[in-house]
């Protein structure tokens, strides 16, 4: 029986892009510029969490781009959006004080209750794969969070976010050979500050 050949294409782990404030939109510093050879179709992963709750992250957009020209252009115009998908605009509400051990299936947080069976975004001391994390809380016993699965990193005062969501987009990637991810926010000077991590699973081959 014929197996699908798969590859993920973004670096594992993942580094995160934090788009923080400021006075004008802005994208991100450091986009995914991928060449593939032969890659049939694939899923592209899209874990956001707003990270201000002084108004929503409105309008931040993550951009699927292609260029299909022989050599390398880094020229805007030689760049054309294959999709792009907006994120939700609601303010997260913020549990402070969290605490928890790495490989613990609980944390413990100050006061508040967070929502059931939705997920969040911890911030630790820094927005990274070894300092911050989303995850999914499936029971709440006082100041006790219950996540699905188990914590990645450890945390002694940080900060819990709301209104994180985890996306999946299949897509044909076919007919293409050049892609771009980008992640831009329109924010303005109001502080909308969002969490992002993206990374890209493709079908290869079947043999």
């Amino acid at each position: 029986m014929a197996s699908p050949s798969k590859s993920i294409i973004t670096p594992d782990p993942i580094v995160l892009q934090q788009i923080s404030a400021g006075a004008e939109a802005v994208y991100s510093a450091s986009p995914l510029v991928l060449e593939f050879d032969t890659k049939f179709s694939g899923a592209v992963y899209w874990d956001f969490a707003p990270i201000a709750n002084t108004a929503s992250p409105a309008a931040t957009v993550l951009q699927l781009l292609t260029n299909d020209k022989a050599a390398v252009d880094t020229e805007d115009d030689s760049w054309s959006i294959i999709q792009d998908w907006l994120s939700p605009t609601a303010v997260p509400t913020l549990f402070t004080g969290v605490a928890g051990t790495a490989g613990a299936s609980t944390f413990t947080f100050a006061a508040g209750t967070p929502a059931v069976y939705a997920d969040h975004f911890i911030k630790g001391a820094s927005v990274n794969e070894a300092g911050s994390e989303w995850v999914h809380i499936v029971k709440i016993t006082g100041l006790t969070a219950t996540i699905r699965g188990t914590l990645k990193n450890t945390y002694a005062a940080a900060t819990c976010y709301s209104n994180a969501l985890k996306q999946r987009f299949e897509l044909d990637f076919s007919n293409l050979i050049r892609y771009k991810l980008m992640i831009g926010n329109n924010r303005g000077a109001t502080n909308r500050d969002t969490a992002n991590r993206v990374r890209i699973v493709t079908l290869d081959s079947v043999a």
